[in-house]
């Protein structure tokens, strides 16, 4: 039996990608009993859910960063919690302090560590805030924010990253023993099969009116004000319908647009995953226009749906976009080729074929179990490794095949 352990400061109730990621982790592991497994959630106090004979949650006190995240920090306790459960795998989610939390709650156990690079904090986090202020500014934090990311990355025993772009930025960085793991999509849930009549009815859209999804959170590195910027020219040419869903700092931008922008439609945030995939298949296409995506599920989530896509020409989506024919790509944050290569896609009649195409690749590359399968090998082969040299160095690389 090899026992997996997942700490991740990213992990939010109200959470995208890296939520859904841990949700489907745990129902693969109650499926195969041969496996345990343990997550770590931050939270306001300590208790243990069992979800399943070899499934816990671990409620970690964590402390608030704003209203959605919390950072566990406490390396007694973690060292505590880690003895009692003893696993042989520990998968770290986050790059900031836990890497550093962890090291040191495990002296004295046998668990190997596994980075999992799930945000690329050093241009999404620092680079671009600071490039905000002065480009040299962004400059010098993101190159030392790379050297920080090499301090924490190089001592874990593995790194796990999902798209070809950001392993090749890792290895050329000098980070050593990369997994590729793509992640995958619940096929059955996230289907055109959910295409909902009644939905797009509710938003004002027949069969001939496309409607645009954004479903994401409303920040700027989700392209967000370029959307904004970008969307009166789109919709004086094709009148297209366009459906938010999602919370976060950029509600009071989306507030004042909406009150002066016809056919703009604010879910919130969608608890039910039902519903949730409903509007994926009800919609005619999703933006997805962050650059900085490591692998881009809400992005997987729209292709598996027959959903086309508008994508940044940077990051994980791109791979996508340019593997499946399934839509068009811009520059990130620039309105005028985001409305340009949308009204483009709207003119060439080509939106329900790269829709298609986006079901038909998504069916075929993405799958939650076969992912699983594939990061459970990894596990195995790093729990049976005396030391991380006995890893291979090289980047380890999954392909599609297309």
């Amino acid at each position: 039996m090899v026992h997996v352990c997942d700490v991740n400061n990213f992990y939010s109730p109200t959470g995208g990608g890296v939520k859904t990621y841990h949700n489907h982790k745990m129902a693969y592991f109650k499926a195969h009993p041969e496996l345990e497994y343990t997550l770590f959630q931050p939270d306001d106090h300590e208790s243990i859910e069992h979800l399943a004979p070899n499934v816990r949650i671990v409620h970690f006190p964590g402390v608030a960063v704003d209203a959605n995240y919390r950072y566990m920090l406490d390396v007694p306790r973690m060292g505590r919690l880690l003895k009692r459960f003893n696993p042989d795998i520990v998968e770290i989610g986050s790059p900031y302090l836990l890497p550093w939390i962890i090291h040191m709650a495990n002296r004295g156990l046998n668990a190997a560590l596994v980075g999992f690079w799930h945000a690329d904090y050093p241009r999404t986090y620092v680079q671009r805030p600071l490039g905000d202020i002065h480009p040299a500014l962004g400059h010098m934090g993101h190159e030392a924010a790379w050297w920080y990311a090499r301090k924490t990355f190089e001592r874990f025993h593995a790194t796990f990253a999902s798209a070809d772009c950001v392993i090749e930025r890792l290895w050329q960085r000098g980070i050593p023993r990369i997994f590729q793991t793509p992640l995958g999509v619940d096929i059955e849930r996230f289907s055109p099969t959910h295409r909902d009549p009644e939905l797009r009815r509710s938003v004002g859209a027949d069969d001939d009116r496309p409607v645009f999804f954004f479903p994401h959170r409303l920040l700027e590195e989700k392209g967000l004000s370029a959307l904004l910027s970008a969307w009166p020219k789109i919709y004086d040419a094709h009148q297209p319908i366009l459906v938010f869903a999602g919370v976060g700092p950029g509600k009071p931008k989306l507030d004042a647009f909406m009150a002066r922008q016809k056919d703009i439609h604010y879910l919130g945030y969608v608890k039910d995953p039902k519903l949730m995939a409903a509007w994926y298949a009800s919609s005619d296409a999703v933006f997805a226009l962050s650059a900085f995506e490591t692998f881009g599920l809400s992005a997987a989530e729209a292709m598996a749906s027959g959903c086309a896509l508008v994508a940044a020409d940077a990051g994980a989506v791109e791979e996508f976009v340019t593997r499946a024919d399934c839509g068009v790509l811009v520059p990130y944050n620039d309105a005028d080729a985001l409305a340009t290569q949308t009204i483009s896609l709207l003119d060439s009649g080509h939106l329900g074929q790269a829709g298609r195409n986006a079901h038909t690749f998504a069916n075929t590359h993405f799958n939650w179990d076969a992912a699983f399968d594939r990061m459970v090998a990894h596990y195995k082969e790093i729990a049976d490794a005396s030391s991380p040299q006995d890893l291979p160095p090289a980047p380890r690389r999954w392909q599609t095949g297309s």
